[in-house]
């Protein structure tokens, strides 16, 4: 009978606060503000769009999710839109209205946006 090859050594099991390292560039954000409509103004500080600026129409987005629909009700709620989480997300005043800088990437790069 064949004897199976040696086992590879076991490797040390992953930890909940494990960091991975995929290569891939997370998009933030550094700075942002409200230009007239449901629109922002992003200025990216890394990832694949990062140096640029890019103002995205949230229509698509504030249209599709509920949560998002106070924004639609009150410009002044708009213009509250801060950086938030070290730039990983952009943040309204108010209720928990968040958006992942991620997705305000694939809509920059889907939805079409104007770079400054």
């Amino acid at each position: 009978m064949a004897r199976a090859p040696d086992a590879p050594e076991r490797q040390k099991a992953m930890h909940a606060t494990d960091i991975i390292d995929t290569g891939i560039v997370m998009p933030e954000v550094a700075s942002v503000r409200a230009p007239p409509g449901p629109k922002v103004a992003v200025d990216w500080s890394s990832g694949n769009r990062a140096g640029q600026t890019d103002e995205i129409d949230l229509s698509a987005i504030i249209g599709t999710y509920r949560l998002f629909a106070p924004l639609l009700e009150n410009d002044d709620r708009l213009a509250t839109i801060k950086v938030i989480d070290g730039g990983s997300a952009i943040g309204w005043a108010g209720a928990d209205l968040e958006l992942a800088a991620d997705t305000l990437e694939a809509a920059a790069t889907s939805c079409g946006t104007t770079s400054e």
